[in-house]
């Protein structure tokens, strides 16, 4: 919440709490730098980040994707526009959600052959976007517009 600073929201406090009963199991970073992400992302396993409110572009997923993790995350606002099937596990968030999470990390975890492929997809479709690809559909866009107003 306050990025970077020993402050503790109340939200933050009962996580703390809840996590410390499985301290064997799960850790709570804290806040980490963004140089220090990709280390985090590249010594995981998945990209778990679900959402329940109508996320625009989480950048955590499209990092998470470009790192070559398969992502479970939720259908949530613009969500679904950059995990796609073939690499992501994209949940609704509904009364199960909680289920579906521990269901879809129970597959891929128990999985390596499609842990180990959905990742290699996720890495695939996120080399697709660089500055070439992006100068070059910005460049059709435009010349389109500029045909269809002649």
């Amino acid at each position: 919440t306050f990025y970077g600073l020993n402050i503790m929201s109340t939200y933050e406090k009962e996580k703390k709490n809840i996590v410390d009963e499985l301290s064997t199991q799960v850790i709570i970073l804290g806040y980490v730098s963004y140089e220090e992400m990709p280390k985090w992302y590249q010594c995981s396993d998945v990209g778990l980040f679900p959402s329940i409110w109508d996320e625009p572009a989480g950048l955590t997923c499209i990092e998470a994707r470009s790192s070559g993790l398969p992502v479970i995350t939720t259908i949530s606002g613009g969500i679904p526009e950059y995990i796609k099937s073939d690499f992501g596990v994209l949940l609704p968030v509904d009364e199960k959600l909680v289920k579906n999470i521990a269901d879809s990390l129970n597959l891929l975890l128990s999985d390596p052959m499609l842990l180990e492929n959905m990742g290699k997809r996720a890495l695939e479709y996120s080399q697709k976007y660089n500055l070439s690809t992006y100068y070059e559909d910005f460049y059709q866009q435009i010349t389109g517009v500029i045909k269809e107003s002649k």
